[in-house]
């Protein structure tokens, strides 16, 4: 019943918990910022400074890669 629902519901947040990390971008040729946040990924570390791309899918979600 309910505490199932509980237990289930705890199990699955945090099997979909992630570190989290903000990235603010000033992007090229306009001087717009944008703040992208995202799950940290190990295998691709952002520095200050560092020249990015940033990737836009149709339904408005976007990502930051090198």
């Amino acid at each position: 019943g309910v505490v199932g629902a509980v237990i289930g519901s705890m199990a699955d947040k945090k099997l979909h918990d992630a570190d989290g990390t903000e990235i603010t971008i000033l992007l090229a040729n306009s001087n717009e910022l944008l703040a992208v946040t995202q799950a940290v990924d190990e295998k691709e570390p952002f520095a200050k400074g560092d020249s990015v791309r940033v990737i836009t899918t149709a339904g408005g979600s976007s990502r930051v890669s090198h």
